[in-house]
């Protein structure tokens, strides 16, 4: 079973026994919220094509939320100088 059947599978047995599945975007990234059975929160970040990565069980929505508020992506680019600054060893 490839990642995105085992997500679609996820999303649509929640959906069958009439639990909340909810689409959430913040700071650039993708989310779905899955109510569990007991009541909590997965958060499943959906931003990589292809892939799924569960990060967590929130209590309730405004914890969920709060928790991807508060993610604040790593981007490798970001952190390479260019050739023109050079290593930041050297300053």
């Amino acid at each position: 079973m490839t990642i995105h059947e085992t997500l679609a599978a996820l999303i649509q047995q929640a959906r069958a026994e009439g639990r909340t599945v909810e689409r959430y975007r913040a700071n650039g990234e993708s989310y779905t919220f899955i109510t569990r059975p007991d009541g909590w929160i997965q958060i499943v970040n959906v931003t990589d094509p292809g892939s799924y990565r569960p990060e967590i069980e929130a209590r309730d929505r405004a914890h969920a939320v709060s928790y991807c508020e508060l993610l604040e992506p790593l981007r490798v680019a970001e952190l390479v100088p260019s050739r023109e600054e050079g290593p930041p060893w050297r300053s």
